[in-house]
């Protein structure tokens, strides 16, 4: 009919419209990081996704990486658990032409009410401004991750650490650390080295 050839659904040569390019896999050298995990693009409405998950033990608990599951449009994003806190900690990278005369590294981490099983109450349910523990985790967060980029880099870099859920035998804010040097280097940053934290206590 005229509606489906202005559509360009009966001409042979324009695909369909939730067709996805070819399939593409990054080698492992690519962007400097050899331990780099991307998704599999295929043909077709929905896209396959490689989950890989890494466990450690540490001071007698488990701590556990995963990637591939979940916010699949980032660069980068890892899921760190331990006992039973979860943090989804994103990274995003725009490699482009648009250059600044300094790093503009941003870094939030979030901690949410949802995650400890309570509810905003009273007349507003939302969540409220940051706290002064979200500021100072993030920028614990920025202070080691910062110097790990090249001198000359200017590209924006954005890290995301979401609480998803609390356990107060299990700090969050170490999560957050480690969940934001993983998910760089599953991301086309070229962060030099990876950064990790531990929580030293009597």
């Amino acid at each position: 009919s005229d509606r489906a050839r202005v559509a360009g659904l009966s001409s042979p040569e324009t695909p369909p419209r939730w067709r996805l390019p070819a399939p593409r896999v990054c080698e492992p050298g690519d962007h400097g990081s050899p331990r780099r995990v991307r998704a599999l693009r295929t043909q077709g409405p929905g896209v396959q996704v490689n989950v890989v998950t890494r466990s450690v033990e540490i001071g007698g608990k488990p701590l556990s990486f995963e990637t591939g599951k979940l916010a699949k449009q980032a660069s980068g994003a890892v899921v760190v658990s331990c006992g039973d806190s979860m943090v989804l900690v994103t990274a995003g990278v725009q490699l482009s032409d648009m250059k600044f005369d300094f790093f503009p590294l941003t870094v939030d981490y979030m901690d949410r009410n949802g995650a400890s099983g309570a509810l905003p109450g009273g007349f507003l349910k939302r969540e409220g401004r940051g706290t002064e523990r979200e500021t100072l985790v993030s920028r614990l967060i920025d202070r080691p991750i910062r110097p790990c980029f090249p001198k000359h880099f200017r590209s924006e870099v954005q890290i995301m650490a979401t609480v998803m859920s609390y356990d107060k035998n299990a700090e969050t804010d170490i999560l957050a650390l480690c969940g934001a040097s993983a998910a760089l280097h599953v991301s086309e940053a070229p962060m030099t080295q990876p950064v990790d934290g531990v929580r030293v206590c009597r």
